[in-house]
């Protein structure tokens, strides 16, 4: 990890207080924690995908009772409330797709563990900075304030 990446985590990521000495706890993380730490931090945490930020299986990006996920068969789905109601999905179940990655060219591309293309947005070029799941059960992509893509989700979801 460079100096530049470490300056980036929070700080309550890097050190611990013992009184007058100030210990770097990041640099004592095993790989996978420390990459989990990183995709955490660049999803950030407002259940937005910023540039190079990543997805995977297992994760989710939350806001409010809206959640978007990657299932255990593949599908990338929108879900809400106590019951977990499916309000969208990228129609991926049966595929190996793992990774979800809003590349810096705005295109969030679902894919399996070898790379291979299961679905995307289709919005290379489009000027998209993040993608959001939003309170009120839209997942969108913006370009500044604007909305270019959007699941059109909005208040779909059935308690």
């Amino acid at each position: 990890m460079s100096v530049a990446d470490y300056r980036l985590l929070p700080n309550s990521w890097r050190i611990i207080d013992f009184g007058s000495e100030f210990t770097p706890v990041f640099d004592y993380l095993d790989e996978e924690t420390k990459d989990k730490l990183r995709r955490l931090e660049a999803r950030g945490k407002n259940g937005s995908l910023y540039h190079a930020s990543i997805l995977q299986k297992g994760e989710d990006l939350v806001c409010g009772a809206y959640r978007l996920v990657i299932e255990d068969d593949g599908d990338l789905v929108l879900k809400c409330g106590p019951y977990s109601n499916v309000v969208w999905n990228a129609g991926t179940a049966k595929t190996k797709a793992s990774k979800l990655k809003l590349g810096v060219d705005g295109n969030l591309v679902l894919s399996d563990p070898d790379g291979n293309l299961c679905w995307s947005t289709d919005t290379a070029g489009k000027g998209i900075e993040k993608f959001s799941v939003l309170g009120g059960g839209n997942f969108v992509g913006y370009k500044g304030d604007d909305i270019v893509w959007q699941t059109d989700t909005a208040d779909k979801c059935k308690n």
